[in-house]
């Protein structure tokens, strides 16, 4: 899906996102990186496009796929590095992943994280 934007102090201001491509730098830092239409000069909306890494929470993933894959890895700590991990695995697997522009989802993001994050940890599970 495509992740629009709900501020966490209005949701009234709820913001459409463009149909970015997902994926990582060398540290593993998942980003939205540019537009479909800039990469792909042929794509025509509302076509499905291919990206390399999506956001974790918005893997949709038929679930015979996912424990074929192996599920979670359950030696992750704690939030962090689970969407880079999913995304490497389902192309070890044999994978596809795609963002379908016209299922849409919205996300609130937040000033501060509502609970702890240990950034050693974020860092543990993005090398494994």
């Amino acid at each position: 899906p495509t992740l629009d934007i709900i501020p966490e102090n209005n949701f009234e201001e709820y913001k459409p996102a463009n149909h970015h491509i997902g994926g990582f730098d060398w540290s593993l830092t998942f980003n939205w990186m540019t537009l479909i239409e800039q990469r792909n000069s042929s794509y025509t909306y509302p076509d499905p496009y291919p990206t390399p890494a999506l956001s974790g929470g918005i893997f949709g993933i038929w679930r015979d796929n996912w424990e074929k894959q192996g599920t979670y890895d359950t030696n992750m700590s704690e939030w962090g590095g689970e969407h880079i991990e999913m995304s490497l695995r389902t192309w070890r697997c044999g994978g596809r992943i795609e963002i379908i522009p016209c299922s849409r989802m919205g996300h609130v993001f937040r000033g501060k994280n509502p609970y702890v994050v240990h950034p050693v940890e974020v860092v543990r599970n993005q090398k494994r």
